[in-house]
């Protein structure tokens, strides 16, 4: 694999099993995902794009085809080896934020820190230096149910990026959230992404994740159906 590939994907398939028959979800896809794109999967409900998110993440595998991510095939690899690059390597963002309603904004953007086995002074900075990126600076001691849906979705993003990952990987990001706070929170991630040279892929239908992207990658009934480089007079 090239040294700036970040994904590397052939000939993948992935079929469900249906009642007695399978349900296939992704035929025979071919991408490959550079170091700091930002990149969208683009596609209606049912089109793959989730699915395929899942298994560029470790959290689902092909049933046929290659995958290759940071360098490392997930071809026949063990939920634990998985487990393990995506906790040093990989972020995750979701719609829904998976917060742990007992901890506070600091404690749940620690985690992944702690996960890491980083040391407590090293994990203080860093997750004060998260908060600050994503604006939460006067939030770090509340709990979720404190906060309101932008204000828990920025947690999770810096918790997403608090180790500093590779790859981040966001499904439906803005789903839950109205038109100011998806602006907001898709302008937080576009500067991480230049700052970091981080490579985010997102799964979304949102119109307004669109003006955003610097590659667009459409899927229609488990196919790519259009693969487009944004530059910016296109935006």
């Amino acid at each position: 694999m090239e040294s700036n590939t970040v994904i590397s994907i052939q000939n993948l398939v992935k079929r469900f099993p249906v009642g007695g028959d399978f349900f296939t979800a992704l035929k025979n896809v071919d991408l490959k995902l550079h170091k700091g794109e930002f990149t969208g999967l683009i596609g209606p409900s049912g089109s793959g794009k989730t699915t395929l998110l899942n298994i560029i993440g470790g959290l689902d595998s092909a049933s046929e085809g290659t995958v290759r991510v940071l360098d490392q095939s997930l071809d026949n690899t063990t939920h634990n080896e998985r487990a393990k690059l995506r906790r040093k390597y990989m972020g995750f963002i979701f719609q829904s934020y998976n917060l742990l309603p007992v901890y506070t904004v600091f404690e749940n953007i620690e985690l992944p820190l702690i996960l890491n086995k980083i040391d407590q002074a090293n994990r203080i900075k860093r997750v004060n230096q998260a908060i600050e990126w994503v604006g939460l600076t006067n939030k770090r001691n509340s709990k979720p149910n404190m906060l309101s849906g932008g204000e828990c979705q920025r947690t999770a993003i810096a918790r997403a990026l608090v180790h500093e990952p590779v790859l981040v990987m966001a499904d439906e990001p803005t789903a839950n959230l109205d038109a100011e706070n998806s602006h907001n929170i898709m302008r937080i991630l576009t500067k991480l992404n230049n700052e970091l040279d981080t490579s985010f892929v997102f799964a979304t239908h949102d119109e307004k994740i669109m003006g955003y992207l610097k590659r667009i990658i459409r899927l229609e009934d488990g196919n790519i159906i259009n693969d487009k480089k944004i530059k910016k007079e296109d935006v």
